[in-house]
């Protein structure tokens, strides 16, 4: 009976311990949330207020608001001069390795405006990654004895959408170098390497841009067209080859005839593709 009565004396002093342990850190921890809230630095870019409530997310908004992909889109909004903003509540945030203005990648948040009448924006989510760049390469093949006209594709894996899919070349731009071809000529060397491109090459043209989805994103995506010749080794050497940034990105290629191609659209269901093609359609008045 002795020894019962000492160990249940012991472990009621240790729950007892451990209850003041953790009612200690309990305090701890709300003191330091609200010396976070109290001291928490501000930051601010053209007079937007950006900040955001998770501490993880806070050490990182210095690079966030000297990002040049944020620049623009923050400077794009003030220039067109439809909304008055007032803050960014930045709610996740990625990079393309160390976290500095150049690598950012991705960022979501909630953009406070009201329009010209002084209404509030109710539809303020935003899920940003800056501009984009994609090409619809048009090839003339000489194969056999026979030239066809085709259109290169390129197949690679995504995962967002559940598999692999068929789409036109395409990147994210470079608001870095504010180059205009650049993008889409460094993709074009890594997806399909269909010849020496450079920055002014006469065989890229422009096709506008197109919003795919304005109501939830920056995302702009300048579409360009391109005409080249290929002979059949370069035509074989595409279709049998893989390409790619690395031995993380496999992309085959694939060649389609121009005259089947809006059946190949139906099916791939590439909206990038489906604009930049009847845009160069157009461009060369057969539509």
């Amino acid at each position: 009976m002795y020894y019962y009565h000492k160990t249940k004396m012991i472990s009621n002093i240790i729950i007892y311990c451990l209850s003041l342990l953790a009612a200690y850190y309990g305090v701890m921890e709300i003191l330091r949330q609200y010396l976070l809230k109290k001291y928490k630095k501000n930051y601010f870019y053209k007079n937007v207020k950006v900040y955001s409530n998770l501490e993880h997310i806070s050490k990182n908004l210095g690079a966030l608001v000297k990002a040049p992909k944020f620049m623009d889109w923050i400077d794009k909004i003030i220039e067109t001069d439809e909304f008055r903003i007032s803050a960014f509540e930045v709610t996740d945030m990625d990079f393309f390795g160390v976290p500095t203005p150049e690598k950012l990648a991705f960022y979501k948040g909630k953009l406070e405006a009201t329009n010209k009448k002084g209404v509030k924006v109710a539809s303020n989510i935003c899920n940003n990654r800056g501009g984009c760049t994609a090409i619809l390469i048009v090839v003339t093949a000489k194969i056999g004895k026979k030239y066809k006209k085709l259109v290169a594709m390129v197949e690679q894996d995504r995962l967002p959408s559940g598999g692999q899919r068929i789409e036109c070349v395409a990147g994210m731009k470079d608001l870095v170098t504010g180059s205009v071809k650049g993008p889409v000529v460094k993709e074009i060397l890594e997806e399909l390497p269909i010849d020496d491109i450079k920055e002014d090459d006469p065989r890229i043209f422009s096709l506008g841009s197109i919003w795919p989805s304005p109501g939830w994103s920056d995302e702009k995506i300048d579409l360009w067209g391109g005409e080249f010749e290929i002979d059949e080794e370069k035509y074989n050497y595409l279709k049998e080859g893989t390409f790619g940034e690395g031995a993380h990105e496999v992309i085959k290629v694939h060649f389609y005839e121009y005259d089947k191609f809006p059946k190949v659209l139906q099916e791939i269901g590439d909206v990038k593709a489906e604009c930049a093609f009847w845009r160069f359609k157009v461009l060369r008045g057969e539509a």
